[in-house]
């Protein structure tokens, strides 16, 4: 019962360095992004499932958004889970010149950021 909590807390302290660390948009990317992109997609990687009911919704309607989004969601854990793990055991190599992200958005929260989401209103002039 004890390392299982030693192994939750790790699991809790490594997410929270990784998003205290993490690059904004404005940023480079680098070793230590890509590294925290990783172990935010392994250990976070179940976000795909709400997270693309959320995007679907937001651009096709609820409807496909529970059905389109969650079948979408369904593919997409695993995606994550696996991509997050060749982040990590490749961070310390450039293989994408400049670090760049394997997958879109970066992050699995990023779904749910207001910053990440398309704007509304009027864009006549």
């Amino acid at each position: 019962m004890k390392s299982k909590k030693t192994v939750v807390w790790s699991a809790v302290l490594c997410v929270a360095v990784c998003a205290m660390t993490m690059a904004t948009p404005a940023q480079a990317y680098d070793m230590g992004t890509k590294a925290c992109q990783g172990l935010a997609g392994v250990t976070l990687g179940f976000l795909e499932l709400p997270g693309n009911m959320v995007d679907v919704s937001n651009k096709e309607g609820v409807l496909l958004g529970c059905t389109e989004g969650f079948l979408k969601g369904l593919v997409m854990v695993p995606i994550r889970e696996l991509v997050g793990a060749y982040q990590v055991l490749t961070f310390p190599f450039d293989i994408e010149k400049g670090y760049k992200p394997v997958l879109e958005p970066d992050y699995p929260w990023s779904y749910f950021c207001a910053e990440d989401q398309p704007k509304t209103g009027d864009t006549k002039k």
